[in-house]
């Protein structure tokens, strides 16, 4: 297990679930049948090439398609709400965020980021996908979308 203080472990082919929280007690949750999966990679690591640039990258199916575009919207929901948030006093006059060169220490609070959505299929030639692990769901036949910067 990762040092992760929630894991999702999910084997497709037996629809198992288990969920493990902070305390490591158990959820039996294989009741449940997995109807979608977004996934987040990559999302600390805003790029100094195309800056800003959020990808929705769905898997195979309509129903994966169905999860990017309403992930589309909930973007466009933040970019809406961005100036509101921005006015609060500890990021009124904060400097932009910066990349922090080592993990150990904490970012100052700095203004919320617009982010350019792009929704990108699995054919697209700029999605990333294929290269992380929203494709093994994807691949199991489970709607899925992968969030990442660009």
């Amino acid at each position: 297990m990762r040092d992760h203080p929630v894991e999702l472990a999910l084997l497709a082919d037996q629809r198992l679930v288990e969920y493990y929280r902070e305390r490591l007690t158990h959820h039996d949750m294989s009741h449940r049948a997995v109807v979608g999966a977004f996934i987040l990679d990559m999302v600390a690591h805003n790029n100094d090439r195309e800056r800003n640039v959020f990808q929705i990258a769905p898997g195979f199916g309509a129903r994966a398609a169905g999860l990017a575009v309403r992930a589309h919207e909930v973007n466009e929901h933040w970019n809406a709400s961005v100036a509101v948030w921005n006015v609060a006093p500890e990021r009124k006059d904060a400097p932009p965020c910066r990349r922090i060169e080592k993990g150990t220490e904490l970012p100052a609070v700095a203004p919320h980021l617009a982010l350019a959505g792009e929704i990108r299929p699995w054919w697209h030639f700029g999605s990333s996908l294929y290269n992380a692990d929203a494709m093994i769901f994807s691949d199991a036949g489970i709607p899925v979308v992968l969030f990442r910067y660009d």
